[in-house]
Order: C-alpha cells, then sequence, then structure tokens
C-alpha cells in the first residue's frame, strides 16, 4: 500500500491540534490522551526535519539522510531516530516493560516507537515507567514547540 505523504505545514498544524487536544485534559492522562501526545511529537520532529532540510512533505525524507548516510524515508514512528537526526541528545526515552510476556517467559518491553501499539491496544504495562515516559515525552514537546516558535 502506497504512503500518503503530509506537506509541512499540515504536521506543524496537527503536531498543535493533537498537542492541544492532549494538554486540555485535566485528570490523569489515559492511553488515548498518550497517544495524542505522541502523535503530536511524531508529527511535530517531522515537521522539523523537513524544516531543517528545506524540505516541503514527508516523501522528501527519500532525499534526506541520516548521520549514517542513509534515508530516512522509513522512519515511521520512531521517535528517537528522530531525535538523533535533529541532533536532541538530552531527552532519553526508555524501554517500557508491558505485562507481556514472549514465548520464553520474558517480559516484552516497548521501544520508544512501539509507545503508540501499548496505548493504541491498551496493553497494561509498568505504571512507574510510563510516568517517566509521559514527562520525557512533554520535555520532547516542550523542545518542539520552542522550536516552532511556541512556548510549551
Amino acid at each position: 500500500m502506497a504512503q500518503i505523504n503530509a506537506k509541512k505545514h499540515e504536521l506543524k498544524n496537527v503536531s498543535k491540534l493533537h498537542f492541544a487536544k492532549y494538554k486540555s485534559n485535566t485528570s490523569i492522562s489515559t492511553g488515548s490522551e498518550k497517544l495524542l501526545l505522541f502523535y503530536s511529537i511524531e508529527c511535530g520532529l517531522k515537521y522539523l526535519i523537513l524544516e531543517q532540510n528545506k524540505k516541503n512533505s514527508t516523501n522528501d525524507f527519500q532525499n534526506i539522510l541520516d548521520s549514517n548516510g542513509k534515508s530516512v524515508k522509513e522512519i515511521g514512528h520512531n521517535i528517537e531516530k528522530m531525535l538523533r537526526i535533529l541532533k536532541v541528545e538530552n531527552i532519553k526515552l526508555p524501554k517500557l516493560p508491558t505485562k507481556i510476556k514472549d514465548e520464553k517467559g520474558n517480559i516484552i518491553n516497548a521501544e520508544s516507537s512501539q509507545y503508540n501499539q501499548v496505548w493504541r491496544y491498551g496493553i497494561e504495562c509498568d505504571e512507574e515507567i510510563e510516568l517517566k515516559i509521559e514527562e520525557a515525552l512533554n520535555k520532547v514537546m516542550k523542545h518542539i514547540r520552542n522550536r516552532m516558535g511556541n512556548r510549551a
């Protein structure tokens, strides 16, 4: 199936929209709110990568190279990779231990590129680590909004 490409201004607008919706909830955030935060960050980081490289659409990711000289066209949901491309090194996103075990009985840990799956499917996970991740994601969003010229 062909990828649907987003324009830079669309990424910026939807990042702001998702974040505003996330922030509008004053209670403890649910998986749905965390999904909005996750996608707000994903769109914001993709916007910043396009802006940094003077490109206009996610279709242009094929022409943007990471530090290893590889195209970023398959960037997907990899927030850590996007942060590396933008040279943001002061924010760490830990693995999220789930309550699911693999066939060998080991706990499955979600990478940052998989947080959206945990929240989308309502997978039970370590709530303490999840709170730390949400704090870290809010730091990422603050960084994005500062680079976009908005205060978080």
